[in-house]
């Protein structure tokens, strides 16, 4: 009787084909939780510089196509710059990206460079076993559980600094409503001005 399991190790010979074909352990959790990282860390460190430049850049723009001497010369030069600019504006980003991107998988696995995952395999192509894949298998529901905690954990990380701070009136302390509707609660009592 067999349960589909591996009982035995595979042997060194098994696990240096498996490596030829690409087939290596690898967390992708891990490579996206790096690459999330470092853009946060660059954009929290290049946003002035980023805010400033695109906003001269949108002006430049809307200059150029409001020019009474509109040219064909002068809407190259104004994609021209646009382009470079915003392009050297990014390249900080986009660079770190692909770094990351290359090194974190290389630090998990070594040095690999395999064309065995990039071959098509004609086997996948049939809908009826995909569709056994996708809807009834253990391992998609395992992921899809996986995918909504990350979502929840993001929106929760991104939703909580959002709200808008309570204000403060002109005898220094916060009103009562203000607070309430700031925190999302209700006060009893209170009729809401809106309707």
């Amino acid at each position: 009787m067999s349960s589909g399991e591996k009982t035995e190790e595979a042997t060194p010979r098994r696990l240096e084909k498996a490596r030829e074909r690409g087939e290596v352990s690898q967390s992708k959790d891990l490579t996206g939780a790096m690459l999330l990282a470092a853009a946060g860390a660059v954009l929290a460190n290049q946003i002035d510089t980023a805010v400033t430049t695109f906003s001269n850049l949108g002006r430049l723009s809307f200059n150029a196509a409001g020019s009474a001497n509109l040219s064909n010369q002068l809407m190259l030069n104004t994609f021209g710059t646009v382009f470079v600019e915003g392009a050297k504006t990014l390249l900080p980003l986009f660079g770190t990206l692909f770094v990351l991107a290359l090194l974190v998988p290389f630090l998990q696995v070594g040095p690999l460079l395999s064309g065995g995952p990039l071959t098509p395999k004609f086997s996948k192509l049939n809908p009826i076993a995909g569709l056994k894949r996708s809807l009834f298998s253990l391992r998609a529901y395992v992921e899809l559980l996986k995918s909504a905690v990350k979502i929840t954990v993001v929106a929760v990380i991104f939703w909580k600094p959002s709200r808008p701070p309570p204000t403060i009136s002109s005898s220094g302390r916060a009103s009562v409503r203000t607070t309430a509707i700031g925190s999302g609660r209700h006060i009893p009592g209170r009729a809401s001005s809106r309707m």
